[in-house]
């Protein structure tokens, strides 16, 4: 309780009445003391409870995280698994189809290069023996204007040499008598000149 001092009174009473508000104040003081440190211990008795809390909790956390993160990395790898077959699965089934596409598109083909091969074979074979013939015959043909070109030439030159020959024989006559007549004018002249 809080008591104004009175001035007026001796100061034996004063000093009593200060050492009871002194006493009152200490009585207090001690009181709170006492509660702010009970206060304290108990927020550090919540505080260690709060610390441990926490602690289970963070393990706790980390503890579920970890199973969390386990159970994803299985499902993630069972889903990758499946992917995966079923991809494999189908990459199978389209190298398989394509395969036999393949298979079929070349075994077409071989038939269509085999009838081609055959037909210009035969085409070929056809050409050739056509194309000899016509050589055959064009040689044939070649051959009797070549000997008959020959043999007309032939007599061609026979005839002319026969000409040429009769004609040289011919002048070769003249030309005797030619001489004759100019060694028997010669041979006159000769003589009148003797004369």
């Amino acid at each position: 309780m809080n008591k104004k001092i009175d001035k007026r009174r001796p100061p034996a009473l004063q000093q009593e009445h200060l050492e009871i508000i002194l006493e009152d104040m200490e009585s207090k003081f001690k009181v709170v003391t006492e509660a702010v440190s009970g206060l304290s211990d108990k927020i550090d008795t919540k505080i260690d409870n709060l610390s441990a809390k926490v602690d289970t909790n963070r393990d706790e956390m980390i503890t579920l995280m970890r199973v969390s993160m386990e159970n994803l990395e299985g499902r993630m790898t069972d889903k990758i698994d499946e992917v995966d077959q079923k991809l494999t699965r189908q990459i199978n089934e389209v190298d398989q189809k394509l395969t036999r596409q393949i298979n079929e598109v070349d075994q077409k083909l071989t038939c269509q290069i085999n009838e081609v091969d055959q037909k210009l074979t035969h085409q070929i074979r056809e050409v050739d023996q056509k194309l000899t013939q016509e050589i055959h015959e064009v040689d044939q043909k070649l051959s009797r204007e070549i000997h008959d070109t020959e043999q007309k030439l032939s007599g061609d030159i026979t005839g002319v040499e026969q000409k040429l020959s009769h004609e040289i024989h011919e002048v070769k006559d003249v030309l005797t008598v030619h001489a004759d007549s100019i060694a028997s004018h010669e041979s006159r002249l000769s003589s009148l000149e003797q004369k």
